[in-house]
């Protein structure tokens, strides 16, 4: 089976490259507290941008952080044996992942479990109102169809400088989905929503281990043993790596068990490691709170 990742980004916290705001949270329990009304495979809808489409989320921005050093001695594995069809690989996309400019979105910086941070871009037009509804988290739950009632709404507001609401009044340990209506000059647009989970966590995944790779028929196909979180894991995070420890985002998986990767169309001169004919990938995890993993690394000579 192939699991395939959509052709549009979706951004996990991408507004706080836009607004950091320090919050202070605390450190959180090692071991995996109580959630209410935890819904399954809640990985593969964590936050929505574009679309109702269920998929996972790629790092904060394009760029992850860089890693803290480079590899001492690159791992270079090479094989001519096929890809069996019914291997399961998380594929790149057929598309470069792009930031959808044009479109607005919600997202969220800060959770603990007290609070929920909210940011959202601001829409063009004379006249424009924001709205944010708030609902717990139901297997059930359909965001397109949800009726929005004055009883979910939590926010309403057409300040155009105003782009941020912090949501105090949550239960800790809870799921919850916020849904954003924009109403613009008489034009309510497509909804967007971010999904929240009310628990203090500052700790990142347990770390990527015995990360390999092959080069095969002209594909890069990455492997490694699956992560772990003590509170929600999100998403594994598949980058390239530049000369100067950039990473940029390829693609990456919400099945936490599913630790592979296969980059269809490596190209060693836009990954730009600087060693010519080579590509240097980072594999990270990322938790539900956005906590990520030290990169771990690894070259592949392409032949």
């Amino acid at each position: 089976m192939v699991v395939r990742v959509p052709h549009t980004r979706r951004n996990i916290c991408a507004p706080a490259l836009l607004l950091a705001l320090a919050i202070a949270v605390g450190a959180c329990s090692s071991e995996k507290p109580e959630l209410a009304d935890q819904p399954a495979a809640l990985a593969n809808d964590v936050i929505n941008t574009t679309s109702a489409s269920t998929a996972a989320p790629p790092p904060t921005s394009s760029t992850a952080p860089p890693p803290t050093s480079a590899p001492d001695e690159p791992i270079v594995t090479t094989t001519s044996v096929e890809v069996a069809a019914e291997d399961e690989l998380v594929r790149r996309p057929e598309t470069n992942p792009g930031t959808n400019e044009g479109n607005h979105w919600l997202g969220r910086n800060q959770m603990s479990d007290d609070l929920v941070e909210l940011v959202w871009s601001p829409v063009e037009g004379s006249a424009v109102t924001y709205r944010i509804y708030r609902t717990k988290i139901t297997a059930a739950l359909d965001r397109e169809a949800l009726e929005l009632t004055p009883e979910l709404l939590i926010f309403e507001g057409s300040e155009p400088d105003v782009s941020i609401f912090v949501d105090t009044q949550v239960e800790s340990g809870t799921f919850y989905t916020y849904i954003l209506s924009v109403e613009a000059d008489g034009v309510l647009l497509d909804r967007r929503w971010a999904n929240a989970l009310t628990v203090t966590d500052t700790d990142p995944p347990t770390p990527i281990t015995d990360l390999s790779g092959e080069l095969i028929n002209g594909e890069v196909v990455l492997r490694w043993e699956p992560s772990s979180d003590n509170v929600e894991f999100a998403a594994y995070a598949v980058s390239t790596v530049d000369a100067e420890g950039k990473l940029t985002y390829l693609g990456g998986g919400a099945d936490q068990a599913l630790s592979s990767f296969l980059d269809t169309r490596p190209d060693a001169a836009a990954a730009g490691s600087g060693e010519p004919g080579t590509i240097t990938y980072a594999v990270q995890a990322v938790d539900f709170h956005d906590n990520r993993t030290e990169p771990a690394l690894i070259t592949i000579v392409l032949k």
